[in-house]
């Protein structure tokens, strides 16, 4: 959120608070109905103030209304305000999906080529659900350079989607114990190299 557009907020929640022509005490909102406090608005005369509400009822709808509009700007500034960062967010634990992170080759399908597994930046994760990348290329019958969208599930697989060079959406590969990630699907495996 840029600066003029927060100094904007608060200066129209500012105006919001100070021109309400009338404000109600406590004992109105339970149903007992004093005589209104007098809150004149800036630049407002007294006697103009007096001609903007004629009933008490026309009062009460019109203070109700702005609060209302009072309570959906402040909540619409803390929603925005209060938007999760990186810097706030967990930090992935040893064994999670930093266990899949590194460099891998594909030697059965795709000799001499090689597969970086990286976290995506900003708010990437849900639980220990992690978005990531697949970054690879360079090898035999394969494009020189791909990137592919990932999700890891802790400790326990990965899927990748590989359509974006003409493969399945969702191919799950789990963690062997040597470091490797092997492919249900097809039996297929990534040996880690870095």
């Amino acid at each position: 959120m840029t600066l003029i557009t927060k100094l904007s907020s608060a200066l129209l929640l500012l105006l919001l608070v100070t021109c309400n022509a009338f404000s109600f005490t406590t004992e109105h909102r339970h149903g007992i109905t004093p005589a209104p406090k007098f809150i004149p608005c800036p630049g407002v005369s007294k006697e103009n103030s007096h001609k903007i509400a004629s009933t008490e009822e026309d009062n009460f709808s019109r203070s109700t209304s702005r609060r209302n509009a009072l309570f959906t700007v402040a909540a619409s500034f803390l929603a925005i305000e209060t938007n999760p960062s990186k810097a706030h967010a967990a930090p992935i634990e040893k064994g999670g999906a930093s266990s899949f992170l590194g460099t891998y080759t594909d030697p059965i399908n795709h000799p001499g080529g090689k597969r970086t597994i990286q976290l995506m930046d900003g708010p990437s994760s849900t639980g220990d659900y992690v978005l990531a990348q697949v970054y690879g290329g360079g090898g035999v019958g394969e494009p020189k350079e791909f990137v592919l969208p990932a999700i890891i599930l802790g400790d326990r697989a990965i899927i990748i989607d590989f359509s974006p060079k003409g493969g399945p959406r969702d191919f799950t590969g789990v963690l062997e114990k040597d470091g490797s990630i092997r492919f249900l699907r097809d039996g297929n495996r990534w040996p880690r190299v870095g």
